[in-house]
């Protein structure tokens, strides 16, 4: 008869609570996307329970409701007063994190991690001592290329700031994802960091060779500032120069914007900026090269990814290289421009001669094909949840 005392404990599967200002449940959007991708890769090693933490919004109203059940746990949405100041949003509300906690289905004590999608939503609840907290750096620090303009410094400055203040909470968190290959080797020292790659929406099967096609590509939310900067910055410093030295050279801008100024960016000769496209697919089958002339923005750059996954050769900035540059080569997998002299270059030789990046753009397919997966996402996610959560709910 063996002895009970002998008898090895069950493990128990383990709890964790993700914090995110962005539903999970859908990945419609790239921040949704990877919310979603973080929540199925936390799913299959626990129970996980959603908390989505927003800040309010014109006339919305603070609030904390349990939404729903979701599948190995529950989803609580809380909207919270947004703060007028930076550091604000950094410092914990133990009045709120009493009124969520009661939403939950559990105390934060109770859980085994914590995982916050960015810093400010964690940031915002009263994190209990003996409890791991991780958190997702996603776009972790603001940076300007050096072809940027001099109006934009200002900005920076803001940014830096509220990144300094933002270093200062880093000692609460256990450990940190990454997306930036740049993030990754400024966080080391400062905590646990773990590279957590991008992953683009689209991985399309199958792709076709790069075509003899007069038209270029740049797809992205043309709202958004940082892409309607670079934007400008194309049709000011580089497309009059290409389209003199080739006439018969498109640009296709996909992206919704302001409708005055697609009309502003439309009227440049051989440019088109239709808005929303519905058929990305057809457009970059359509197009021999993509452009990303980013000048500012933090993160990586998803659109190069999906560019690649579709098998373009890509003409980026140093700013979209820093991001990438641990993982993607200049030259091997994409052209770099360190100049407007140099993109013009760039573009006029990918017009005249696209079949001659047919091997760049098939190594640049085969990298993404290898490392920026939801596959290679989630043995990430696997191995920092395998070091943080303790030995007695492995």
């Amino acid at each position: 008869m063996s002895d009970a005392a002998s008898d090895p404990i069950p493990l128990r599967r383990p709890r964790v609570l993700l914090v995110s200002p962005v539903s999970p449940l859908t990945g419609r959007s790239g921040s949704e996307q990877r919310s979603h991708l973080l929540w199925r890769a936390l799913s299959t090693h626990a129970d996980c329970d959603l908390l989505q933490l927003e800040e309010a919004a014109g006339d919305a109203q603070p609030l904390v409701e349990r939404l729903s059940d979701v599948p190995g746990g529950a989803l609580v949405r809380a909207v919270l007063r947004a703060h007028r100041w930076p550091w604000q949003r950094l410092k914990p509300q133990p009045a709120w994190t009493a009124r969520i906690e009661a939403a939950l289905p559990r105390r934060l004590a109770d859980y085994d991690l914590i995982v916050g999608r960015y810093l400010w939503p964690v940031s915002q609840l009263s994190l209990p001592p003996g409890v791991r907290v991780v958190v997702d750096l996603d776009d972790w620090r603001y940076r300007r290329d050096p072809l940027a303009p001099a109006s934009g410094w200002a900005k920076l400055a803001r940014k830096r700031f509220a990144n300094l203040l933002a270093g200062r909470e880093l000692h609460r968190f256990a450990a940190a994802f990454a997306v930036s290959d740049q993030d990754v080797r400024e966080l080391q020292g400062r905590l646990p960091v773990w590279w957590l790659p991008n992953v683009p929406a689209q991985l399309p099967l199958e792709v076709t060779p790069v075509p003899a096609s007069p038209q270029l590509l740049f797809v992205g939310s043309l709202w958004y500032a940082p892409n309607a900067e670079a934007v400008n910055w194309l049709l000011q410093q580089v497309w009059p120069r290409v389209i003199a030295r080739v006439p018969q050279a498109r640009l296709l801008l996909a992206g919704t914007a302001p409708k005055a100024q697609l009309r502003a960016w439309s009227a440049h000769a051989g440019v088109q900026a239709p808005g929303f496209v519905d058929d990305l697919a057809a457009a970059y089958a359509g197009s021999c090269g993509v452009l990303a002339p980013l000048l500012s923005g933090a993160g990586s750059n998803i659109k190069v990814l999906e560019a690649m996954a579709h098998g373009r050769p890509c003409v980026v900035t140093r700013l979209v290289h820093s991001a990438f540059a641990d993982h993607l080569s200049p030259g091997q997998h994409y052209l770099l421009g360190r100049s407007a002299d140099e993109f013009v270059e760039l573009l006029i030789g990918l017009l005249e001669r696209p079949q001659a990046q047919q091997a760049l753009a098939t190594a640049a397919r085969g990298q993404v094909q290898a490392l920026f997966t939801p596959q290679v996402f989630a043995e990430v996610v696997a191995g920092l949840v395998r070091q943080m959560l303790p030995a007695a709910v492995r």
